[in-house]
């Protein structure tokens, strides 16, 4: 793969210099061989030299990597020359970072410069295969200005590299820029010139001060405009308030954001996407920024009232001034946002355009709710480049956006409420009654059709409903099926009737069947290929800080009776009767289980632990959670099929205590990675407690082991086990 960029990082820094810096890097990542030709590097001449020796340089190296079967256009000046002299085998794709004609037109360029620069702009992206476009706003402008085809024209986002910006200390970093800690700061980051809106800031800085509001300012970065802007600044006696700092090193650039209430990004045109407003999320801070195209399609996902209008002054000092009230999302919202959109989940949306063709397989589900099966499917399907993704929900809900944020196509096909909300511990015949059967045989004709559409080459089931379902449509369409497990097909966690009904389908409709566990799939029969693939664990999980507070204890997970929370209050109450330490349970009834979460509370009285118990229900932020609890439990009452949060217990660095039953006993090695205890029985947990809590030492031991052992269970080191499934149903199909 041959990419064209603008310059290189290290000679100039800039929003389309960082980005293909941060795709390349991604790219490399997953394995993609890439040569990339950029002004700059070490033996091509610099951004300043002459206009025809840039583009013939560019050319000549272009030629030289002509064998190159893809090549990628970031900068239409420099891609003219290799899109004309590609063979033509090469599969063209160009990055649309904006119109090129009309920004130079803002900055002063005369008319027939701007329509000599459209003009040649036009026919690098018309001559493209593909244009990528950073949002929707610039998709239209790419259809509309430069009369490409909309078939060729993608929206795919850029991404943030949330590694290299990631939250840290606000003293020290403040301390760098010599800032007070109670003093109030913005930081801009934005290149000096004149469609950036510094102006419209200067004038919302002076509202501010009338209110007796005057936050330092930060503004880094370097442009033509510096000067000029210096000028005003004193002219609106600004000079005392308003630093300008200059370029920094991307070190440098986290201390800023952290050293910051807020970034402010005023831009009153062309803005294209706006990295930095996901480098400042990354570190924690929020950002106000102008409702300009793909910037306020970022900021609107993550809260509305973070736009103001461009060129607005009065509008950008309203929202400051909320901000700096901390009426803004929080430091663990803001750093979860950009987490979501990192430049690995990004990189993958694009090998997706430029893979051979795949295998085109379609996701069924029942459920649009974010539990276990549910996000097990989310977090893996970014990793999965060597297939062709779509997915069938039976409801509309939180997956359905988290998957096309993802660039994951999603169809809603709602099923009946009435056979959603089917439970298993009633999924029987005898149970289903006529108005769910005639749901269901709905349900399966309306599925058969969309499978028809879709055509897809394997239907892979995510739930068990799903399985029966999807199995009995895979048969009838001649559409190899795939059921993954993710629940024990036993006595003690299904009803005997539907147990064997199950059993018995298992032999007749799936070419493969997948258990989350060696536990899991014993415990059923069928399928030509069988294999164990484990839940992916949140690729975002990591190792946090502790505090120095007493001993915290946590259990995350569904309330239900087979959980376990009661057991867990239980053996708390055993180990510690009386003292500092703290239990929290994470969770929520989501099946008609209300009655037994408000027992949950009753026994916490009744047990004398009520004030030491936190209650703290769904919660989004489980990683951070875990992140700051010694110890992890996992109380289930029978065998769990995998346990999710035992992984995210092991990456997040806190001591596990499990059942040695299930999938659980599978994921770790007692004594070693995690304690195992006997199921079921409070005193075995309750001393296993005890022995973890009065030994740091051996706390830091497990979690340290469990640290190492956990990345295998990555959804990009999983990512292979289903190229090699899909291989298998493939050539063993019985369609």
């Amino acid at each position: 793969m041959l990419i064209i960029g603008l310059e290189d990082l290290n000679v100039r820094h800039g929003g389309l210099n960082r980005y293909v810096d941060s795709y390349v890097t991604a790219l490399r990542r997953a394995g993609i061989d890439t040569a990339v030709i950029e002004l700059g590097s070490t033996d091509g001449p610099a951004p300043t030299s002459p206009l025809m020796r840039r583009v013939g340089w560019v050319a000549r190296q272009a030629w030289k990597q002509r064998h190159r079967t893809i090549l990628d256009v970031h900068f239409a000046l420099y891609g003219l020359l290799p899109m004309l002299t590609a063979p033509t085998s090469t599969r063209r794709i160009v990055h649309f970072h904006g119109p090129w004609a009309a920004e130079s037109g803002v900055e002063g360029a005369s008319v027939w410069r701007q329509r000599i620069k459209a003009h040649l702009e036009g026919i690098v992206y018309r001559r493209a295969h593909v244009v990528i476009a950073l949002s929707e706003a610039f998709q239209q402008e790419v259809i509309d200005r430069y009369r490409v085809d909309a078939a060729r024209v993608v929206v795919i986002g850029g991404g943030v590299d949330t590694a290299a910006f990631h939250p840290v200390d606000r003293v020290m970093a403040r301390d760098r820029f010599s800032l007070q800690p109670d003093e109030q700061v913005l930081v801009v980051v934005r290149r000096l010139v004149q469609r950036m809106g510094h102006e419209t800031l200067f004038e919302a800085l002076e509202q501010l001060g009338t209110g007796g509001r005057t936050p330092t300012v930060l503004l880094v970065g370097s442009g033509a405009e510096r000067e000029r802007l210096e000028a005003s600044s004193r002219r609106r006696e600004l000079d005392g308030q308003v630093r300008f700092i200059g370029a920094l090193s991307d070190e440098d650039l986290v201390l800023a954001y952290g050293a910051a209430n807020c970034s402010i990004i005023p831009s009153i045109a062309l803005e294209g996407f706006g990295l930095v407003a996901l480098e400042s999320l990354a570190c924690a801070t929020p950002v106000i920024g102008s409702d300009l195209g793909g910037l306020g399609a970022v900021l609107r996902q993550l809260d509305p009232s973070l736009l103001v209008e461009p060129g607005d002054a009065s509008s950008l000092s309203r929202a400051i001034a909320r901000v700096l009230d901390d009426i803004a999302p929080g430091p663990e919202e803001c750093r979860r946002f950009a987490l979501e959109r990192s430049w690995d989940a990004i990189a993958l949306q694009h090998l997706r355009l430029l893979a051979l063709p795949m295998p085109r397989v379609l996701y069924l589900g029942h459920g649009a709710q974010l539990s276990g099966g549910e996000l097990a499917l989310l977090r893996q399907l970014p990793s999965l480049t060597s297939v062709d993704p779509m997915v069938v929900l039976g409801e509309d809900g939180p997956l359905v956006g988290e998957l096309r944020q993802r660039a994951i196509p999603v169809v809603v096909l709602n099923m009946g409420e009435n056979l959603r909300a089917t439970r298993r511990v009633t999924a029987t015949l005898s149970q289903l009654g006529p108005r769910k059967a005639l749901e269901l045989v709905r349900y399966v004709i309306a599925l058969r059709k969309e499978v028809k559409e879709l055509a897809p080459d394997i239907l892979h089931t995510n739930t068990l409903k799903a399985a029966l379902i999807g199995g009995v449509v895979g048969r009838l369409t001649g559409t190899p099926v795939v059921w993954h497990l993710r629940d024990r097909i036993d006595v003690d966690y299904l009803p005997a009737p539907a147990v064997r009904l199950v059993r018995l389908c298992a032999r007749l409709l799936p070419s493969a069947i997948v258990g989350n566990s060696s536990a899991t799939l014993a415990t059923l029969s069928g399928g030509r290929v069988r294999m164990v693939i484990p839940s992916p664990l949140d690729p975002e999980a990591t190792t946090g800080e502790r505090g120095s507070g007493p001993l915290t204890i946590t259990m995350v997970g569904r309330l239900s009776p087979w959980k376990g929370q009661d057991l867990f209050l239980q053996a708390f109450a055993l180990a510690f009767p009386v003292g500092p330490e703290r239990a929290r349970i994470v969770g929520e009834a989501l099946f008609g289980e209300e009655s037994y979460a408000a027992s949950l509370h009753e026994l916490a009285n009744a047990l004398g632990i009520a004030d030491r118990v936190d209650f703290l229900g769904f919660r989004r932020d489980v990683a951070q959670l875990l992140q700051t609890s010694d110890i992890q439990i996992v109380a289930s009452r029978i065998p769990e099929p995998f346990g999710n949060v035992v992984l995210e217990g092991m990456a997040c660095g806190t001591a596990v205590i499990a059942p040695n039953a299930g999938g659980p006993a599978e994921v770790l090695s007692d004594g070693v990675t995690g304690i195992l205890v006997t199921p079921d029985d409070a005193d075995a947990l309750a001393e296993a407690m005890r022995r973890l809590g009065d030994d740091a030492v051996l706390r830091s031991r497990l979690a340290a082991a469990a640290k190492l052992e956990v990345g295998r269970y990555r959804p990009e080191r999983l990512a292979p086990k289903y190229g090699e499934l899909y291989e298998a149903v493939l050539h063993r199909g019985d369609a």
